[in-house]
């Protein structure tokens, strides 16, 4: 018993140095090439709203390229921390083809609206490694998503305003793994997810991301991947709803200290 220890404990320990090795501390920069699909309803005391295609209705781009900024740390050989940010801002004017109520007001069709439609996005996560080896490795993680969102529609001749904030945190529960495939290339793998079924809100938020990545140096990595987002929020006693969907590819650098 004592023998198999002794021989457990060094491949424990080179697998914790692979990892250690591997990820420290981290700092990424890079650009996601984002698909949008977007609805909102926002009602104002007893007007309802209606639900609002932000890119059919409104003319909102439905693709963009968004900078992206990550920091990534594995304070020990089991435990890794994330932070990233995302500044999603569109703005498009638009003829309507029809009337649009949405916060009390009511757009007549044919009125050119301007509107802007701004989300700020942070994640901050953990991550627990259940097993692991000099391979491969998998865990589950938690964290936690805030989403400030800023919609403004404006009539042309500014007769009509209206204007919808919303700052919500989105709990995260789920599980995480990288595969070590080679000494210079390595894949990553997430998904989380909440759900919330409380008094009047109900809720789904989803995120999957699928990460590939080489090393050009030992402190430098190139990679691209692969993340979707799917936020699903109504308020049923005030009538409000949110429907914000997203997927694309993105590619970065990471610099490893």
């Amino acid at each position: 018993m004592v023998c198999c220890l002794g021989l457990l404990a060094p491949m424990a320990s080179a697998a914790e140095n692979v990892w250690n090795d591997r990820d420290g501390l981290s700092v990424s920069v890079g650009v996601f090439l984002a698909n949008y699909e977007t609805e909102v309803r926002k009602s104002s005391g007893d007007t309802d709203g209606e639900n609002i295609s932000l890119e059919d209705d409104l003319g909102l781009d439905d693709d963009d390229e968004i900078p992206v900024v990550s920091i990534a740390f594995r304070s020990w050989e089991r435990h890794k921390f994330f932070f990233s940010y995302m500044g999603m801002d569109r703005d498009a004017k638009e003829v309507l083809d029809e009337d649009l109520s949405f916060d009390g007001f009511v757009f007549p069709a044919g009125t050119q609206v301007e509107t802007e439609y701004d989300i700020d996005m942070y994640r901050l996560g953990y991550s627990y490694l259940l097993v692991q080896n000099e391979e491969w490795e998998l865990g589950l993680s938690a964290g936690a998503y805030w989403v400030n969102m800023d919609m403004k529609l404006d009539s042309f001749d500014g007769a009509i305003s209206a204007d919808y904030d919303e700052s919500e945190p989105f709990p995260m529960l789920g599980f995480t793994a990288s595969w070590l495939v080679s000494d210079d290339w390595l894949i990553r793998g997430t998904a989380e997810a909440f759900t919330i079924d409380m008094n009047d809100v109900e809720g789904d938020f989803y995120n999957v991301r699928l990460e590939a990545e080489y090393s050009l140096t030992q402190h430098l990595s190139i990679g691209a991947g692969y993340d979707l987002v799917r936020i699903d929020a109504e308020d049923t006693d005030k009538n409000n709803q949110v429907n914000y969907d997203y997927d694309g590819v993105l590619a970065y650098l990471r610099w490893r200290f």
